[in-house]
């Protein structure tokens, strides 16, 4: 027998890197996919804050038209759903309150001449659907949770079970945020 009929073949490697890729192809599939749904949520959030930044400015300003008789309440309402819209996220199934910021309770009118509201809270919760990825679609509604009415509890249902309400507070004092107490 000669030398090199005593060899034994080389270990081929053939087909394990495929295995080797089948196994970690859903591994790193689905982190690339977590990490996009927690990006386009931290997004979200700051276009939340956005709103509410914007909108709350709006109670400082007073009415700019003379002609216009809609409450600044309203306003204020009205320019963050129309924030979060333009942003592609469902503001009319954003929950806003304006409130007192010591004692909680909803402030009715901010243009009221007789009792003047120096301070004043915005609060805002707006349903979102953490993997919004999977159901988004060409509409502006995208994956956002669909508001439903209920009558006077205001509850807002949403779809699926990754939906969680993402909120925001901010304090302003004529118009102008200022850090909570």
């Amino acid at each position: 027998m000669s030398r090199q009929s005593r060899r034994r073949k080389p270990f081929t490697r053939r087909g394990a890197v495929s295995v080797e890729f089948a196994i970690l192809a859903p591994v790193l599939l689905g982190l690339l996919m977590v990490t996009t749904a927690i990006s386009d949520m931290y997004d979200a959030a700051n276009t939340l804050q956005m709103a509410v930044r914007h909108g709350g400015r709006l109670g400082g300003l007073g009415s700019l038209n003379f002609t216009d008789t809609t409450p600044t309440n309203d306003r204020i309402a009205d320019d963050i759903r129309a924030f979060l819209n333009s942003a592609g996220l469902q503001g009319e199934g954003a929950m806003i309150q304006i409130t007192n910021p010591d004692t909680g309770e909803p402030i009715p009118n901010l243009d009221d001449a007789v009792d003047p509201v120096p301070y004043y809270q915005v609060d805002v919760t707006m349903p979102y659907d953490i993997f919004n990825i999977f159901t988004s679609s060409s509409t502006s509604e995208g994956g956002f949770a669909t508001p439903t009415e209920t009558g006077d509890t205001g509850s807002v249902t949403t779809t699926g079970a990754t939906s969680f309400p993402l909120s925001y507070t901010m304090v302003f004092h004529n118009g102008q945020a200022r850090p909570n107490r």
